[in-house]
C-alpha cells in the first residue's frame, strides 16, 4: 500500500508473509473490498487465522473474489471467521470444503443468504 511506496526496505518488510499469519478485518467492514482481497492474496502465503465478519454485505467484496481467494490461500487456515458475511454462498463453503483441510473454527453466524438458491 502506501507505506511500502517509502523505500525500499520498507517495502520488503510490509510484504513479509509474517505479517499475514493473522488477518482481523472486521472492524475495517467499511473498507474491505474486493481490490482489498486482491491485493492481501499476494502476501497471505501463511494465513492461519481470517476474521471477515460483516464484509462483504453491501456488494464491495463479491462471493467469486473470497472464493477465489479460499482457492489461493487457505490451504493453511485453521480458523476462518465470517459472521454475519452475506457473501458466504454455497461455493464459498465448497472452497472451504477442499481447500481449508486443517480447518478448526468455522464460524458461520448470520450468514443468511446460505440458505437461498445462490450458486
Amino acid at each position: 500500500m502506501r507505506c511500502s511506496q517509502v523505500s525500499r526496505l520498507f517495502r520488503q518488510i510490509t510484504g513479509d508473509p509474517l505479517l499475514y499469519v493473522t488477518l482481523k478485518l472486521d472492524s475495517l467492514f467499511h473498507l474491505v473490498n474486493n481490490q482489498t482481497v486482491k491485493f492481501l492474496m499476494s502476501r497471505c502465503f501463511l494465513l492461519r487465522y481470517l476474521d471477515l465478519s460483516i464484509c462483504g454485505n453491501y456488494g464491495r467484496l463479491t462471493p467469486v473474489t473470497l472464493r477465489t481467494f479460499i482457492y489461493a490461500r487457505g490451504s493453511k487456515l485453521t480458523n476462518l471467521i465470517l459472521s454475519n458475511c452475506h457473501i458466504a454462498t454455497k461455493t464459498v463453503l465448497l472452497a472451504i470444503a477442499r481447500t481449508c483441510q486443517y480447518l478448526v473454527d468455522l464460524d458461520l453466524s448470520n450468514c443468511h443468504i446460505m440458505l437461498k438458491n445462490h450458486p
